[in-house]
């Protein structure tokens, strides 16, 4: 008997895979013999990548109602609502079905035609996101336009090849099937980015982007086939009849509906104090498992933080915290025609919103913009939280605490695909899954603290020494309405206005009068001993009988963070509508506007340094204490480096910086 060599092997090999896929292609598996587009006909030799395939979202999505609905403005109930791209772009077609149906796109827009998603998703006139449009992307392009914006169309971002050949991963594939060809970007975020990419007014949609800087900085070695397509451990082949391979992947494209995903994403660390007789909650949330932001995807997804705090008999603690630590109306305000809340509405209670959040401009049919919208609609940022890589995010939650027995206080975060209020008007069932959760009980007696500050120790309404003369002012006469001389101060004076003849910006602190004016460019003259004839043209001075310490700030971020801090406090001591308090903050400004503004005026922009801020705090005739237009505070600062003060413009404080407020007399 001859031996059989090794180029008989291979021949025999060739001839039992080609039976093989011949045979295969007889099955009920390959539906429609004449179509070689179709996933069903790839199935017939990659069972597996089919099966898995079939069962993901991209397998899916063509059969996806939620997003027919929002593309056609359909309800669950498959009526007109109006709530959808093509009612509210005025029946456009848009750019949906790039993504949905990519290779029908480019074919259409090769004859100057495009597509209604709506159309081809009821109609099926495409296989959607299919093994034939990925394995036929030869060239793949994310590049900005001259404007910086990416180019986002599909016919942009991707340039197919021959129609007779399968792009991949794999340097070594023989198949008398089809033609193969190995292109990196399989192996490539950019591959993915040709979607997960959507320039509109704002990246509405952004992960690849996110993704990118986050790799370029270190924050994460991983592409998006490295999480999102998960390695099979042990060889297995790619279709029948094919060699065992190692380091092959699974095409399930898990996301954030797999559980296991979601608990990878982020981290939840929760610590309790009792401060000031108050139950302080401490949470910090990590994005450790991400490359892009959480929430990543269109900008309706969500995750939220939802803080729960009870006493023995599971009744909920008062929560006296600041109300920006509450969650938005789009975390659900009941239902949209009888505002009846459910157990999952849940604005206004503790815990905070993870979004990116759009507005639109005002919507004729409401009179008034809407917020939580997708990119199409979008005109502003109304805020963005999702949290970058390896990067955290902390809150502080304040609750009243029982007088004794023991609280409990859970957070947890959850994911969910669509704002609550948007899956109501809808009528889609809320999706809402679990991410990950934190657990403490603390016992009240062991823990109460004996520093408590009391309401009734603070002087809210303390006494100002208040001199101006508007209408002279209106006028322009700056001329001296007081004589520092003239004017009472201790050491705990504090206080502000224009000098006299608008020669330089009164500030005082500590009792200490700072009299500031800007020389040339960039110097300043300072001045702390005021002559007999030195004054100024309007006044505000209080003197308290001693400053007590009101605990720490969060983090300032802006003028408009500051007014709400401090309006926060005062609604904390009980204070009332009739408040008029001076306050005294002592802390670190990472940025900081301020100004002295004479004759002429000059504002500058600092950066690092240690502040002092002083200042009045009143709701009530704010014309008369010169508040600042808008707000209800009046903040001058010192820089404590430069022994340099004028009026703060605006200011980005760090956490931790320390509040004074006035004795009650």
């Amino acid at each position: 008997m001859k031996a059989v060599t090794t180029s008989t092997l291979k021949k025999i090999t060739s001839l039992c895979l080609v039976v093989i896929i011949l045979s295969v292609i007889t099955t009920t598996l390959y539906a429609d013999a004449n179509d070689t587009t179709s996933p069903q006909y790839c199935g017939t030799c990659h069972q597996r990548i089919f099966k898995e395939w079939s069962s993901s979202r991209m397998g899916q999505d063509l059969n996806n109602d939620k997003v027919y609905q929002f593309y056609a403005g359909v309800s669950g109930s498959g009526k007109k609502d109006g709530l959808g791209y093509q009612p509210m772009m005025h029946g456009a077609k848009g750019d949906c079905a790039d993504c949905h149906v990519p290779k029908l796109v480019i074919e259409e827009h090769a004859k100057g035609n495009e597509v209604d998603l709506g159309i081809a998703m009821k109609e099926k006139k495409d296989h959607g996101i299919s093994c034939i449009f990925c394995h036929s992307v030869k060239e793949v392009h994310i590049n900005k336009d001259k404007n910086g914006k990416y180019k986002t169309r599909i016919f942009d971002t991707v340039t197919l090849g021959d129609m007779d050949t399968r792009y991949g991963p794999l340097k070594d594939v023989n198949t008398p099937a089809h033609k193969t060809e190995f292109k990196s970007h399989f192996k490539d975020s950019s591959l993915c980015g040709t979607c997960h990419l959507n320039q509109e007014k704002f990246l509405s949609i952004s992960q690849y982007a996110d993704w990118k800087e986050a790799y370029d900085t270190g924050k994460t070695d991983k592409t998006c086939q490295e999480c999102h397509m998960p390695l099979i451990k042990e060889p297995i082949s790619v279709a029948l009849g094919a060699p065992k391979r190692e380091g092959m992947r699974k095409h399930t494209f898990v996301g954030s509906y797999d559980l296991e995903m979601l608990k990878k994403a982020l981290s939840l660390d929760l610590t309790t104090d009792v401060a000031d007789g108050k139950l302080m909650v401490k949470t910090v949330v990590t994005n450790v498992g991400a490359g892009h932001k959480v929430p990543g995807s269109g900008p309706i997804r969500n995750v939220i933080l939802k803080i729960e705090a009870t006493d023995d008999a599971g009744k909920a603690l008062k929560f006296i915290g600041d109300k920006r630590a509450t969650l938005p109306p789009l975390a659900g305000f009941g239902h949209p025609k009888t505002k009846v809340k459910g157990p999952n509405d849940w604005v206004g209670l503790p815990g905070k919103m993870y979004a990116k959040v759009y507005k639109s401009k005002v919507i004729p049919k409401f009179g008034k913009p809407m917020f939580g919208v997708g990119g199409f609609l979008a005109d502003a940022v109304v805020f963005d939280t999702a949290i970058k890589p390896k990067e955290s995010d902390t809150m502080k939650f304040a609750f009243e605490l029982p007088k004794t027995g023991k609280v409990h206080i859970k957070a947890r975060l959850v994911y969910r695909d669509s704002f609550k209020p948007l899956s109501d008007m809808k009528g889609w069932k809320l999706e809402q899954r679990p991410m990950t959760e934190a657990e403490t009980t603390i016992d009240v007696v062991s823990k109460t603290a004996t520093n408590m500050t009391k309401a009734t120790e603070i002087g809210c309404i303390t006494p100002v020494f208040s001199i101006s003369n508007i209408d002279k002012m209106s006028k322009g006469d700056f001329s001296p309405n007081v004589l520092f001389k003239d004017v009472p101060l201790n050491k705990n004076s504090i206080g502000y206005g224009p000098g006299a003849n608008h020669q330089y910006e009164v500030t005082i602190a500590d009792g200490k009068i700072h009299m500031d004016a800007p020389k040339g460019d960039n110097e300043v003259i300072v001045r702390h001993n005021p002559t007999d004839e030195d004054g100024a043209a309007m006044l505000q001075v209080a003197s308290p009988k001693a400053w007590t310490y009101a605990g720490e700030l969060e983090a300032i971020s802006s003028l408009d963070d500051f007014n709400f801090a401090l309006e926060n406090i005062v609604e904390d001591y009980d204070c009332g509508d009739d408040a008029l308090i001076p306050f005294k903050i002592i802390g670190h400004a990472n940025t900081l506007k301020w100004s002295m503004d004479t004759e002429h005026p000059r504002v500058t922009d600092e950066k690092d340094v240690d502040v002092e801020i002083v200042g009045i705090f009143t709701a009530e005739d704010k014309a008369k204490y010169f508040m600042v237009k808008g707000y209800k505070v009046h903040p001058h600062v010192v820089l404590t480096a430069k022994d340099q003060a004028g009026h703060m413009r605006t200011v980005e404080l760090e956490e931790g910086a320390k509040l004074f407020l006035p004795v009650k007399k």
